[in-house]
């Protein structure tokens, strides 16, 4: 897990520090980032891209808390776009890769924490981006909160590399270049 972040602000809410207040819900969002296959179905033989850089399941929890808390974001809205995801990629036909979902926890500059999730999915990258822009296109049509994190769908490890970019996701990867200039790390 990519954590760029140094310690995160501990923020208030009431008399309880962010990173102790309990957050309903989290305990499956991780289980499902960790074994999407329980939301996503099935997953192809091409392996997931994580980055080359191993998960920290035990710190991810706090992590994931420290930036949605700070955000006011819910484990269901991030639940509600998962599932917008998995019914886009039911729609088109599309597998997701083998493993988990890859995570990447974020300050910026100005301190606000943020939450990149990728999910590698069996198709190009042309075919990622478009997935994306319609799964975006569709939680905007019918209101759903994203904010403290961004989904993208990510073509998994062995592709073709149609893009010479050094991250696989171009959505994502222009975000995080729009979005990081001053991060800490």
């Amino acid at each position: 897990m990519a954590f760029i972040a140094e310690e995160l602000p501990q923020e208030r809410v009431g008399r309880v520090a962010i990173d102790e207040a309990p957050m309903q819900g989290l305990r499956p969002l991780v289980h499902l980032f960790r074994y999407p296959e329980t939301l996503f179905g099935a997953a192809s033989e091409r392996r997931a891209d994580l980055g080359g850089q191993p998960m920290d399941w035990g710190a991810l929890p706090d992590e994931v808390r420290r930036c949605f808390q700070y955000w006011g974001t819910r484990c269901t809205d991030v639940l509600l776009h998962l599932q917008l995801a998995a019914e886009v990629l039911r729609r088109h036909g599309v597998t997701i890769c083998r493993g988990e979902i890859r995570l990447t926890c974020l300050r910026h500059e100005d301190l606000s924490p943020s939450v990149f999730i990728e999910l590698s999915i069996d198709a190009t990258p042309m075919q990622a981006v478009a997935l994306t822009r319609e799964l975006d296109r569709r939680a905007i049509d019918l209101g759903v909160p994203y904010e403290g994190f961004v989904f993208c769908f990510m073509e998994g490890e062995d592709g073709d590399d149609e893009e010479d970019g050094e991250d696989s996701c171009p959505t994502c990867g222009s975000l995080r270049d729009n979005t990081t200039d001053g991060v800490d790390g």
